[in-house]
């Protein structure tokens, strides 16, 4: 099985596994707040793309509004670029974090027309701090071996 550890302040990572096929189920079960968070929000994002009332392109935006409306993107950025974000000058952190947004939207949409039929189950949390949780999940497909994801939810 693999394994994805994702810093995020949201559950953006879960959408790399979005279907385009309605078939798609989130694990209603949640014995904390954070694991609710990380199931209704890949819901919402699961909704999104599976609406056929919209256009593709308007599922696209709506989705990638959604996707950065939900996740720390500056966090995730600085966290991504270590110890270089202490010596970088303002403007080139800020570069670097708009370029990393164009990033993270660009690959998320690239996996809608790769990932279909799967379903996503929370398994279960761990609380690492005060506010501060690693939200484990299970992606599954018919056509793939499963795989671990784990979401961190800070508030």
């Amino acid at each position: 099985m693999n394994r994805r550890n994702m810093l995020l302040a949201g559950a953006a990572g879960a959408f790399a596994f979005s279907p385009v096929l309605p078939g798609f189920t989130v694990s209603a079960w949640a014995a904390n707040p954070a694991e609710s968070f990380v199931s209704d929000n890949i819901q919402r994002g699961f909704d999104i793309i599976n609406d056929r009332s919209a256009s593709a392109a308007d599922r696209k935006t709506r989705f990638a509004d959604f996707l950065i409306g939900l996740t720390d993107i500056r966090r995730v950025a600085l966290f991504l670029l270590g110890r270089y974000a202490a010596t970088a000058t303002p403007a080139d952190i800020d570069a670097y974090v708009a370029a990393y947004q164009e990033y993270v939207q660009a690959v998320y949409q690239s996996y809608f027309a790769l990932y279909n039929g799967q379903s996503l189950r929370v398994i279960d949390s761990r609380e690492r701090a005060p506010n501060d949780f690693v939200v484990r999940t299970n992606v599954t497909s018919a056509n793939a071996a499963a795989m671990q994801v784990d979401f961190r939810v800070r508030t």
